[in-house]
């Protein structure tokens, strides 16, 4: 598997791997999980408002700050109140172990994948992520399902 250019991935990955699958979740989180470049900060503002009760953009934190990939600092996370609103773009079987067996909220986004390849295409340029052509992007995004 190919993983997010995110920090913390790159020191340890076994190591924060089983930080996320060993994360402690509640019955209250939601979880919401989406390939790369789906909506996923436009829908977060969306779920963030309903869990809040609120039509003000989201005041709980930057996505960053509840992105698994992102997380430096675990504890901080278990701090929160509830509900937690979590996000990742990792696949099922790297999903915290409790919040997956005790059947607690998800929500799966995803978005038609030809937008998703240019969108990342485009958005991984802009980055400076060296991903060649967009022929041999398309090809390891189609063939490999390697779009990070």
């Amino acid at each position: 598997m190919t993983l997010p250019h995110m920090s913390p991935t790159k020191k340890d990955v076994d190591k924060f791997m089983g930080s996320v699958r060993n994360f402690n979740s509640r019955e209250t989180d939601v979880l919401m999980c989406s390939a790369m470049k789906s909506g996923t900060h436009w829908v977060h503002e969306i779920v963030s408002m309903l869990l809040h009760q609120t039509t003000e953009y989201n005041s709980h934190g930057e996505l960053n700050d509840c992105n698994f990939e992102c997380q430096t600092d675990w504890d901080r996370l278990e701090q929160w109140n509830s509900p937690r609103f979590l996000q990742t773009h990792l696949p099922l079987m790297y999903l915290p172990r409790k919040h997956v067996e005790n059947g607690y909220k998800i929500i799966y986004l995803n978005r038609n994948p030809k937008d998703r390849a240019v969108s990342n295409f485009h958005f991984m340029h802009k980055k400076g992520v060296p991903v060649g052509s967009w022929n041999d992007f398309f090809d390891n995004f189609v063939l490999n399902g390697n779009y990070f």
